[in-house]
């Protein structure tokens, strides 16, 4: 190794070159030694105040070849330290490392200022705002399918009515911000210009769409309760508000959204246990649509007298009675039980036929799905509960005290709460085949 006097000091230029500076000003540099290198010569006079040297392919910072997402050449953690608190994403800008260089458009001030207010999609506040829009969706997905027993519109439902609009639409310019995971790599990306170009190709059209559509329908509705002519009356209004079942696309955005919720879960009890809620639900609310759709073929046609609505009286037992009666036959044809309320005609007798039909697969499903999930969570603490009933044996043979008994279990199970729950990274095998692009 060879280095410079002590009157001249290395600064590496923004072109990756070492240049000699003037020994007036090397107090303020730190001192730095450097190797000899075939690339380029070694100044040897202090005539060459101004004199440069190449650096070696391995010291020069590395171009990062994923459009300034992040570097393959940046630093790794051991895949053992995936516990800790940082979470896996790109870089926003003015916190990348020396070995990434920005994008053409990272270094404008405009594109700067956009991508400050990227969103991570993990942060808490986006899952805040994703949690209040499956609220949202959950009442679309109740609410507007039992307009057919003819609730009114109160203050309450015109108030959630505007909310739902006024969200949807914030929603869909909030989009334009919020970060997406690319799938191939496990990154996330956070350049507007990508998230804006990967929303216009996934959910952009059917947002915009349903929000357009929203607003439409709420001025109309504003237009008919001033009394505006030309609106058709009543009738008009009411079959047009059917357009907002449209609102039922966003169900495939719950799915994603619960997902996303779901893998923020870390105890496997609880994520079995929330796969049997969701699970729950979801006969629920099918339930709730066959007993909406089971009460409209009954007054399909209101001049028919042979109708299950009229036989059993419901015009005139209000609302409430009506849709639990229709809910009550649902739930009856997943389950082998009986009610008052049979088909009258030969409409209802072929919607109960596939009604029947399509409740034997999915109950069949929903059955098998509980029985593996309560396998699964049995199966959690199998080995170690099958040790304890050897421990148990073993006490029993030897004639154990009781209170040693007492102490001894004590000690176990303060010892499994401090260490039970404790996975190491090699106790995880598919850590193997998880791409070298993914550790960090």
């Amino acid at each position: 190794m060879e280095s410079f006097s002590m009157s001249s000091a290395l600064v590496a230029n923004e072109a990756g070159q070492l240049q000699e500076c003037p020994s007036g000003k090397s107090e303020l540099q730190h001192p730095r030694v450097t190797s000899k290198s075939s690339v380029g010569p070694t100044p040897t006079s202090r005539d060459d105040e101004f004199a440069t040297v190449q650096l070696h392919l391995v010291w020069r910072p590395a171009r990062a070849g994923s459009k300034g997402i992040s570097s393959m050449a940046s630093p790794r953690m051991s895949i053992g330290s995936l516990g800790s608190n940082r979470s896996l994403s790109l870089l926003r800008l003015g916190s990348s490392p020396d070995n990434v260089v920005p994008h053409a458009e990272e270094r404008s001030c405009y594109w700067s200022c956009l991508n400050s207010l990227a969103m991570n999609p993990g942060s808490n506040k986006r899952v805040a705002f994703e949690v209040f829009g499956l609220l949202l969706i959950f009442y679309d997905l109740a609410w507007w399918p039992a307009q057919v027993f003819g609730y009114t519109s109160g203050y309450t439902s015109r108030a959630i009515l505007w909310l739902s609009s006024t969200f949807w639409a914030c929603d869909l310019l909030v989009s334009f911000f919020v970060g997406f995971t690319i799938q191939d790599q496990g990154l996330i990306e956070m350049r507007v210009s990508k998230i804006a170009r990967h929303y216009a190709m996934t959910w952009l059209p059917i947002d915009l769409l349903l929000v357009l559509l929203d607003w439409t329908l709420n001025a109309l509705l504003l237009l008919s309760d001033d009394g505006v002519a030309g609106l058709g009356g009543g009738a008009f209004l009411e079959r047009v508000q059917y357009l907002r079942l449209l609102r039922f696309l966003r169900f495939f955005k719950a799915t994603n959204i619960i997902s996303l919720l779901s893998d923020r879960i870390q105890s496997e009890t609880m994520r079995i246990l929330v796969r049997v809620l969701k699970l729950l639900v979801f006969i629920m609310w099918i339930n709730h649509l066959i007993a909406c759709t089971w009460y409209a073929v009954g007054i399909n046609d209101l001049e028919r007298e042979d109708t299950w609505v009229k036989a059993n009286d419901l015009k005139g037992k209000g609302t409430v009675y009506a849709y639990t009666t229709a809910l009550h036959w649902s739930i009856t044809q997943f389950t082998p039980a009986s009610m008052e309320v049979v088909p009258m005609n030969e409409l209802e007798r072929s919607f109960a036929v596939f009604v029947i039909v399509s409740a034997m697969v999915i109950f069949s499903s929903f059955i098998s799905t509980i029985t593996n999930a309560m396998t699964q969570l049995r199966d959690l603490n199998s080995e170690r509960n099958a040790e304890l009933v050897k421990l148990r044996c073993f006490f029993s043979d030897h004639k154990v005290s009781a209170s040693l008994v007492a102490r001894i279990s004590s000690c176990i199970h303060q010892t499994n709460k401090l260490t039970g729950s404790r996975v190491h990274s090699e106790d995880v095998s598919i850590f193997g085949i998880i791409a070298g692009k993914l550790e960090m």
